[in-house]
């Protein structure tokens, strides 16, 4: 490939690499990435035409007023600009001609990778980045090189050497990149960012039939880390948001509870109230929701909720121990849960048998008028129980076994969905079973309401925490009972399992399990910074701890404590040496990297003699640079060993070059006898005074 050539491609790939970052993060639509595409293909195949100063003006002018028309009618800011940037990157590649059209082109590239950074920046960014770090490097190299080539048109061009050397400036400059971020301060930022998520069907009130747009939504809305095997979790384990208690036949709203707030101590922790368990089981779980709700997700049974940004958001806890978020995040963010998670069994084997003051709960017996089929079918089901809780248990074992869970929503259709859910479809999806046991619980006399939330969803093995989706959303039932308060139940049965490809799972948790590892780079504010360095630190000591525990072992240091500082150092002093004696050697070998590596070639390349050539003289050149005489580019190599040799009094340069142009030049290949001879002269090179 020739350099021109090489200069065109980068400069396309490069912007390409920009085009792509705002693709990536979803600033561009289909129709205007495949209109971008095909334009910016068929300037490759145009000729950059001349434009004047007052045309490029009028263009500027009419570009800035079609901006201003787009943000003002039909765009937002973002989208307008990620527009005007696509128009003057297609300007700038059918009018390149000079160094500076090719400087605003490369501008334009970064213009776009920043305006995707504000979006939200994932996986498939992160590459893109690193993509555009190596083709920007890449492009300035032959941009640098442009008017040498130019100027000398019989110049070798290696296409190789110079994708090497930008590689090679990329890896550096990424090494030396990672320590300045982890100790660079910084503010907090939001974790994935973007914009709030339209969760229709998803919010303080559920309309029978609504959710069913919810559950085919396969959107990732939070992912949940917690800190106990799977093996110690319920089977039935769910993220609890908020309670509904009111039901005018087709609608549940939040009507009853009354909001307090939550103060934090000192410590960023939000403590809330709740009455505690002697024996107590503690998850703790971590959460990372994209915004969607106010709403403060936890398992059951929530105490305690920290890692919220303190004075940012306000925390407030309504009467059903649902917690929500003031004001509503327009970012995704973190926080942590500990929550006491108790068994169904537990619960229910602390059930008393006396009766409760119903005045206290009498908005969870509200009912609208009832279809007089829902009050007989309710006296039929709990006929055999005997108290309340066992007719709660019937009326869930009934609807889970005698009605089929789908989501057509048919009942949504009807006047009355409830009534036809019932008796009609006898089939739908969750909040149909859970408003279906809330009537009939509160028809029989027994505190009910609904509470919305999610499944535990899928669990990622390579990440260790749940992937909760959208189609997670769920709807079950809590109902009161003396001694042990309220109990869930959920009646609503299993759903059929998903037909999915189990090497596309696989790919899929793998690839969702490196979004959340790339969120956490997003996300590493100056809290994090500090826990990091903590953890650091504790790791040192930890190694430290070792190194002595092991010095005591294989020098005998023996049992007894060091008194003083002085004495462990002293009880450290073999491990010492070695660490020093390691330190020495590896400091041998990189001063001597250049002669080990010029040893190791000759071993290996024996057979190629331009390479063995090039590696003496490489070596003669090392030796007298170290004697104080440098190579001046102007001269050829027989003029400098002439010089050389001239005034150290020695034919060793000049006879060293000659072998080494009969090679390199000549192709005259050097016999065995002949490499030893050439290793010969320069030991006695470097021996001269």
């Amino acid at each position: 490939m020739s350099f021109e050539k090489a200069f065109q491609v980068s400069t396309y790939l490069l912007l390409l690499s920009g085009f792509l970052a705002i693709f990536a993060v979803d600033g561009v639509g289909m129709i205007t990435a495949l209109t971008y595409l095909i334009a910016l293909t068929l300037s490759w195949f145009l000729s950059p035409f001349r434009i004047t100063s007052w045309q490029q003006v009028a263009i500027v002018v009419v570009l800035l007023t079609l901006f201003a028309i787009d943000f003002s009618v039909f765009s937002e800011w973002g989208v307008a600009c990620i527009r005007l940037l696509l128009f003057l990157s297609l300007l700038k590649m059918v009018t390149r001609r000079t160094g500076r059209d090719y400087l605003q082109i490369y501008l334009i590239s970064l213009a776009l990778l920043l305006v995707a950074a504000t979006y939200s920046p994932s996986v498939s960014y992160l590459l893109i980045s690193v993509t555009f770090l190596y083709l920007s490097i890449l492009a300035l190299i032959l941009f640098e090189n442009q008017t040498g080539y130019e100027q000398n048109p019989a110049a070798v061009f290696s296409v190789f050497a110079n994708l090497s050397v930008a590689f090679g400036i990329m890896v550096l400059i990424l090494v030396l990149a990672i320590p300045i971020f982890l100790a660079i301060p910084r503010g907090s930022v939001g974790l994935f960012g973007g914009e709030t998520i339209n969760l229709a069907g998803f919010s303080e009130e559920v309309r029978l039939g609504a959710m069913g747009r919810v559950l085919n939504n396969r959107q990732v809305v939070m992912r949940v880390k917690v800190n106990r095997p799977l093996s110690e979790l319920p089977l039935d384990l769910k993220w609890r948001g908020i309670t509904l208690d009111y039901f005018d036949g087709s609608t549940w709203r939040q009507l009853g509870p009354t909001k307090q707030r939550v103060r934090s101590d000192s410590a960023g922790r939000f403590l809330l109230d709740r009455q505690r368990r002697q024996n107590e089981f503690l998850l703790e779980q971590v959460f990372l929701v994209e915004p969607f709700s106010d709403i403060v997700f936890s398992s059951p049974d929530a105490i305690q909720i920290s890692g919220l940004t303190a004075g940012r958001f306000r925390l407030w806890q309504d009467s059903s121990n649902a917690v929500s978020l003031r004001p509503q995040p327009r970012k995704a963010f973190r926080y942590f849960v500990h929550s006491d998670v108790q068994s169904r069994e537990e619960r229910l084997n602390d059930v008393g048998r006396e009766g409760f003051d119903a005045t206290q709960f009498s908005r969870y017996l509200q009912l609208p008028e009832i279809d007089r089929r829902i009050k007989k079918l309710a006296k039929e089901i709990a006929s055999s129980g005997q108290t309340r809780l066992e007719k709660a248990l019937l009326v869930e074992e009934y609807l889970k076994r005698n009605f089929r869970y789908n989501l057509e929503n048919q009942p949504a259709r009807r006047p009355d969905p409830l009534q036809s859910f019932l008796f009609q479809a006898r089939s739908g999806h969750c909040e149909y079973f859970a408003s279906a046991q809330a009537v009939i619980l509160r028809i029989l006399g027994i505190p009910a309401r609904i509470v919305n939330g999610f499944r535990r969803g899928e669990y990622n093995g390579w990440g260790g925490y749940f992937i909760v989706r959208a189609s997670d959303a769920h709807s079950w039932v809590e109902a009161y009972f003396p001694d042990s308060g309220w109990i869930e139940f959920d009646p609503t049965p299993a759903a059929p399992p998903e037909d999915s490809y189990q090497v596309l799972r696989t790919f899929a948790r793998m690839m969702d399990s490196a979004e959340v590892l790339w969120s956490e780079v997003v996300a590493f504010d100056r809290f994090r910074q500090a826990g990091f360095f903590q953890l650091l630190r504790g790791k040192l000591e930890d190694s430290l701890a070792l190194v002595y525990q092991a010095g005591r072992i294989l020098f005998g240091y023996g049992s007894r404590q060091p008194s003083s500082l002085w004495e462990r150092v002293w009880n450290l002093k073999y491990p010492l040496l070695m660490v020093v004696l390691a330190l020495l050697v590896l400091a041998t070998v990189y001063y001597q990297r250049r002669r080990l590596a010029q040893f190791w070639s000759r071993r290996t390349k024996s057979g190629d003699q331009t390479e063995l050539a090039r590696d003496y003289y490489l070596e003669m050149l090392d030796i007298l640079r170290e004697k104080g005489f440098i190579k001046s580019r102007f001269e050829t190599p027989a003029e400098f060993g002439h010089r050389v040799s001239t005034q150290l009094g020695s034919e060793l340069p000049s006879a060293i070059t000659d072998r080494y142009y009969r090679t390199r030049f000549g192709g005259i290949l050097l016999s065995s006898g002949q490499r030893t001879e050439v290793d010969s002269l320069l030991r006695q090179l470097r021996q001269d005074s």
